[in-house]
């Protein structure tokens, strides 16, 4: 049986046991829920302190009330929850409305700080979702407190929330592996949950140190080498300057920032297999060799669009810089986005799309799924010049994931290139140039923050709404938000 064919019967299986569904139930969320809501809060503690530290009341005011509101929340969420093993659409569910929920905390001090009710929500969604978008218009002119929060929001916001839903689940159960799948973990991931945990935050914590000390000998202020640091390893992109990362040293920062970037692209468990099998496995992983190949591949489609574009284009440095910057989903830029030419616009959407490693803060489809879906292409032409008979089996590297992986696959892939034209029609009926409106809208899908102007400080309150959905269904990805949306999750029949 061909591989479309189990396919298709894989899906019709699906529609036919879609009346078995359940709704989730209320109480198996409340704990869940109520464990993040009170992480967070304390959480909040480092951005006081760093407020504390500059003087600055307004934050530290603005995170004691965030924090005691979530910590209230938290403690009544657990009061009325149960324990039981979350079901998918469940975990799901969970993390959609912890991320939301953390969006909504966060814009807090920002609307202390004085930023428009819808323009402090924007901010703290692009912050927790790792996206980068910003309708700041000069961060340089900001309170240091305020630029710590915007970082800080994206560093927790990266691996934080991957590793407090393994945390929440405890060591092996079904609620963990659902919760770690949402994320991008593996099964073998938590097997003992607080022990990896432990290790995912030392790795994650560690790595950021290294970046503070990478940047700050690079010529960076200890203050700019720490909010660049939160916000590279995290794939998120908020930059304490106007010009991002164009108003740093021209060689030695970007050069760092490119590591941190990739670093926070590649899946957080490369360093046990690097442990377990030696350095060499960085040459052999197939994810690691297709990032760093479509990273090259954009920045070769860049400088060659360039060049037939002709005038005084971007020098290859900048354009390898963005290449990497679209491909890992981080959003530094050291030019102007918006003028560059239409080609050089398509590659960089392209990058995005694809995104970066399965269980990296990175975002787009990811890599897996993307080599997923070529082999299947490819298996369904090489089955055009084979027997009926044949049998042709779905590999990737050593692994061959099952027909269910490969549906998920294929499934994800459409919907992240059919959503963003979608989404992007109500900007263009608003006026805005198509490729333009596109672009930001597959931006703020794939969490990645690099902007033509659209999605920027002149950003109408409507609008500004609008960006901040779909940052949210770019982080929960758009299978999950589609779960979560639907009406069958939240009204029916829950089981016993």
């Amino acid at each position: 049986m061909s591989l479309a064919t189990r396919l298709i019967r894989r899906l019709g299986r699906s529609r036919r046991t879609a009346p078995l569904s359940y709704a989730v139930r209320p109480r198996a969320l409340a704990r869940p829920l109520g464990d993040l809501a009170i992480a967070l809060a304390t959480l909040t503690a480092v951005p006081a302190a760093v407020g504390v530290a500059l003087g600055d009341g307004v934050v530290v005011g603005a995170c004691a009330g965030v924090a005691i509101g979530l910590a209230l929340i938290g403690r009544r969420a657990r009061a009325l929850g149960g324990k039981a093993d979350l079901r998918t659409h469940e975990t799901l569910a969970v993390t959609t409305l912890a991320f939301a929920g953390g969006g909504l905390a966060g814009a807090v001090p920002f609307w202390f700080a004085g930023y428009g009710p819808a323009h402090g929500l924007f901010e703290a969604v692009s912050g927790v979702t790792t996206t980068g978008l910003t309708v700041t218009a000069r961060p340089e002119e900001m309170p240091g407190a305020i630029l710590f929060w915007r970082a800080w929001l994206q560093w927790v916001g990266g691996l934080g929330f991957t590793v407090l839903a393994v945390a929440l689940a405890g060591g092996g159960s079904v609620a963990a592996r659902h919760l770690a799948a949402a994320q991008g973990q593996t099964d073998d991931l938590v097997a003992n949950a607080r022990r990896h945990v432990r290790k995912l935050f030392g790795l994650y914590a560690a790595l950021t140190l290294a970046g503070i000390g990478a940047l700050a000998l690079a010529g960076l202020p200890v203050g700019e080498a720490v909010l660049f640091a939160l916000t590279a390893v995290s794939t998120a992109g908020f930059a304490p300057d106007s010009e991002s990362a164009g108003a740093i040293d021209p060689l030695a920062g970007p050069i760092v920032l490119g590591a941190l970037m990739l670093a926070g692209a590649v899946s957080f468990t490369m360093a046990d297999r690097v442990r377990e099998r030696g350095i060499s496995y960085l040459a052999r992983d197939v994810e690691l060799r297709a990032l760093v190949c479509l990273a090259l591949g954009a920045f070769a489609l860049l400088w060659l669009a360039s060049a037939i574009a002709g005038g005084e284009g971007p020098g290859a440095g900048d354009l390898f810089f963005v290449a990497l910057s679209a491909q890992t989903t981080t959003g530094y830029s050291t030019l102007d986005v918006g003028a560059l030419d239409p080609a050089s616009k398509l590659v960089l959407m392209l990058s995005m799309l694809v995104g970066g490693d399965m269980g990296s803060t990175a975002g787009g489809m990811k890599v897996v799924r993307f080599l997923v879906v070529l082999r299947v292409v490819q298996i369904l032409v090489l089955r055009a010049s084979l027997p009926r008979s044949a049998v042709v089996h779905l590999r990737l590297g050593p692994h061959r994931p099952s027909d269910a992986e490969a549906l998920n696959a294929v499934a994800i892939a459409l919907l992240f290139l059919i959503t963003p034209p979608v989404c992007a029609l109500p900007v263009i009926l608003a006026g805005h140039p198509p490729l333009d409106a596109l672009f930001d809208v597959t931006s703020a899908l794939t969490t990645t923050g690099l902007a033509t102007g659209i999605a920027g400080p002149d950003l109408g309150p409507g609008f500004s709404l609008y960006f901040s959905a779909l940052m949210l269904v770019g982080r929960v990805e758009i299978l999950a938000a589609i779960v979560a949306l639907r009406p069958q999750t939240w009204i029916g029949r829950t089981p016993a």
